[in-house]
């Protein structure tokens, strides 16, 4: 709890509107790949595209292990409030809880971490896990990009299970529709912090 406790106050500091809490998930009930200390952190404004008919709440996560407080992983969530034109990609029972918001997530976990005394570095994780609403992608794989060795990673993720042609290969050029389910990980997009009111439906 003291390395996550430390974490917060650090990303408040840089991070101007960012808020964070530490929570304790190590009861009987939570399940062993997700048992430790969490970090959230959420950003006080929205991220739209460049239309801005699309817009969210993004926020990170980092889960530390109990024992030695290193981090094991850590995690990104998109949560769209503004759906445009991804309204009509959506299930008629998604679009009945959509006025509380859609929730997108990627988690990478069994992540690497080194202390070097001086600063946290943190290496490669080995596995991810990426969610719609709740609905776990068929698969999702940490990969090293271009030649072995280069030190890059990315995730290539298979979510047709939820949306049809929706294969993500990070290590690349990644292109998708404007009513994409996933446009939220465009590497070009959702980037500028916007005030709040942009999340008004119009």
């Amino acid at each position: 709890m003291q390395r996550c406790l430390e974490d917060k106050i650090f990303s408040e500091r840089v991070e101007i509107g960012t808020q964070c809490v530490c929570r304790d998930k190590t009861g009987d009930e939570v399940n062993e790949d997700d048992r430790g200390i969490v970090l959230v952190c959420s950003d006080q404004c929205a991220f739209c595209n460049p239309e801005r008919s699309v817009c969210g709440i993004m926020s990170e996560e980092a889960l530390y292990d109990v024992d030695s407080g290193s981090k094991i992983g850590i995690g990104q969530v998109f949560e769209y409030v503004k759906l445009g034109p991804m309204t009509d990609s959506l299930s008629s029972d998604q679009q009945k809880k959509a006025g509380n918001g859609i929730i997108l997530g990627i988690e990478e976990l069994d992540c690497k971490e080194q202390d070097t005394g001086s600063e946290y570095i943190m290496g490669r994780c080995s596995s991810c896990n990426v969610y719609f609403e709740g609905s776990k992608c068929n698969s999702c794989e940490v990969t090293e990009c271009g030649t072995t060795g280069s030190g890059v990673f990315a995730p290539i993720m298979d979510c047709t299970n939820i949306q049809e042609d929706a294969i993500y290969d990070f290590c690349s050029d990644v292109l998708m529709e404007e009513y994409s389910l996933f446009q939220a990980f465009r590497p070009d997009q959702f980037l500028k912090c916007l005030p709040m009111e942009n999340l008004l439906v119009q």
